[in-house]
């Protein structure tokens, strides 16, 4: 068995094909993302709640593409760019899912307790019941896209540069965090979202 870090080498899998891999998941991403974006926004409109569908159904574009190329590309197991088992852990994914809802919580009763007004409750059944369909159907895909792109494809092509594990968490982390500053809540306080 090998270290999630360092997978069994696929048969192509060296400097040049890697970074063709990047180039190709990278061209998927911002041509699938554009594409994406103007042929939905010319059928759904403006509407927010179905311009979050469209943001993020963008980011379930690589998460095909990353496997498509570790698969074909490199000649390896899909399953080893997401975890070092023979097949895929359900506890470890439900332990994950409780450890990240606690973590928001957390956060979300301390911001609450430091600045009261920062939340407001409101509903308005015409923007929740879209919201929540989005949320339901395709956070989960652009939740997994990342993960697998930045915290299994990226870390894994870097570690065939020999450098040491913290040096590959720190760089992937920081890929992982500077598309996120785009995000509006990111935007008004670039270095927290950072953080």
């Amino acid at each position: 068995m090998s270290n999630f870090l360092n997978p069994v080498r696929g048969r192509n899998e060296n400097g040049v094909m890697t970074f063709v891999g990047y180039a190709i998941i990278l061209l998927a991403w911002t041509l699938g993302a554009a594409i994406f974006l103007l042929v939905g926004t010319s059928f759904i409109g403006e509407d927010a709640p179905w311009k979050v569908f469209a943001t993020s159904f963008m980011q379930f574009i690589p998460i095909f593409v990353t496997v498509i190329v570790a698969v074909s590309l490199f000649g390896r197991n899909a399953m080893t760019v997401i975890t070092i088992r023979a097949k895929f852990s359900f506890n470890n994914f439900w332990f994950g899912i409780l450890s990240w809802g606690l973590l928001l919580s957390a956060g979300t009763l301390i911001s609450w307790g430091l600045n009261p007004a920062s939340l407001r409750l409101t509903f308005e059944a015409s923007s929740f019941i879209p919201a929540i369909a989005v949320l339901v159907l395709l956070l989960p895909i652009q939740v997994s896209a990342e993960e697998i792109f930045f915290r299994g494809y990226i870390p894994q092509t870097l570690s065939r540069l020999k450098i040491p594990a913290t040096l590959i968490i720190a760089l992937s982390s920081l890929l992982f965090a500077a598309p996120h500053l785009l995000n509006p809540e990111a935007q008004a306080e670039p270095i927290w979202a950072l953080l």
